[in-house]
């Protein structure tokens, strides 16, 4: 089930339907709107899939997270950055963002997720729900060197929870590797 959670109107995320405005190829875009796990259809193409943890912890959300969350300033989240690898290349930087981090928060099991993919845990159960996927040129500074890269955001809740979204921006690092670009399969080692 998808949720309703629009971008604030000050922020820069373009929904599906104005995807073309980033200038997107046709295979770009078919990565870009992937409705299901974004790890699944990586795996498909890379077996040896690694996370890279980069930060987990406490920490303040920038101006866009805090505008999509509602968060007043100054309040802090719980974020996790991870690089999504094949063969010790960076394919995408995920960032997920949950506020209110407070006992009784839904997602508190979350912090002992180490490198285990955010994706196996979000698509294998059936009580999330899931914002409709927004779009942008990622407009914040990567923890790693990339060119201008396009990213997909979307917002999770535990149906009856809507007080603790989990938001998710998930950026595919450019220059894409081949196998995304061009949808090639990869034959596994």
């Amino acid at each position: 089930m998808i949720i309703s959670l629009q971008p604030h109107p000050l922020t820069s995320w373009y929904p599906a339907t104005l995807l073309s405005r980033l200038g997107a190829d046709a295979r770009t875009r078919s990565w870009l709107q992937t409705p299901s796990s974004l790890t699944q259809r990586i795996r498909q193409y890379c077996p040896q899939m690694r996370v890279k943890v980069l930060f987990q912890g406490l920490s303040q959300p920038n101006s866009d997270e805090r505008l999509w969350l509602k968060l007043p300033a100054g309040q802090r989240v719980w974020m996790r950055e991870v690089l999504l690898q094949c063969d010790q290349q960076n394919w995408v930087y995920a960032r997920t963002v949950i506020a209110n981090f407070t006992p009784g928060n839904p997602w508190l099991s979350l912090q002992t997720l180490g490198t285990q993919p955010l994706g196996e845990i979000l698509f294998e159960q059936r009580n999330i729900q899931r914002s409709a996927l927004v779009f942008q040129r990622y407009a914040y500074q990567l923890p790693i060197e990339s060119s201008s890269a396009l990213a997909r955001r979307s917002c999770f809740i535990q149906r009856g929870q809507a007080h603790y979204p989990l938001l998710l921006t998930e950026v595919f690092l450019e220059p894409l590797p081949i196998t995304l670009s061009q949808g090639a399969s990869r034959a596994p080692n």
